[in-house]
C-alpha cells in the first residue's frame, strides 16, 4: 500500500541509552523490521511486561514539528507524547539483562550476559 511504501522510505533516528550493551546493529535490525507493520506509528521501541523503553527505539524524523510544539507548550513527559504513536516491540529474552543497569553489580551482570551470547 501507499502508506507502507511511505513508511518504508521515511527517515528514522535510532536512540539507544548509555546504560545498554545491546549491539546497535542488532537493535536496529529488530526494530526496523516492524516498520511495515507499524504504518500508523512514528515510534517503535522495546517493551517488557511493565514498561516502554523510549531510549531503545527508533523515531520517524517527521515527528519533529509535533514534538517541538509539545515541548514549546511546556510539556516534558516523553511517555505522554509517545503513547499514541508508539509500536511496542517485546524485548528479546536474552536482552533483558543487557540494559537499564544502575549499579556496578548490574553492569557486571550485563557484561557477563553479553559474553555468554
Amino acid at each position: 500500500t501507499m502508506t507502507n511504501a511511505a513508511n518504508a522510505h521515511a527517515s528514522w533516528l535510532m536512540v539507544i541509552s548509555c546504560d545498554s550493551v545491546i549491539a546497535a546493529t542488532d537493535l536496529w535490525q529488530k526494530l526496523q523490521s516492524y516498520r511495515a507493520q507499524a504504518t500508523d506509528r512514528s515510534v517503535i521501541c522495546l517493551t517488557d511486561d511493565q514498561h516502554l523503553y523510549p531510549l531503545l527505539g527508533i523515531y520517524r524524523l517527521d515527528i519533529e514539528p509535533d514534538l517541538k510544539h509539545y515541548i514549546d507548550n511546556g510539556q516534558r513527559q516523553v511517555m505522554r507524547f509517545i503513547k499514541p504513536i508508539v509500536q511496542p516491540v517485546a524485548f528479546s529474552e536474552d536482552w533483558r539483562l543487557l540494559t537499564n543497569f544502575n549499579t556496578p553489580k548490574e553492569f557486571e551482570c550485563a557484561c557477563i550476559t553479553l559474553n555468554d551470547l
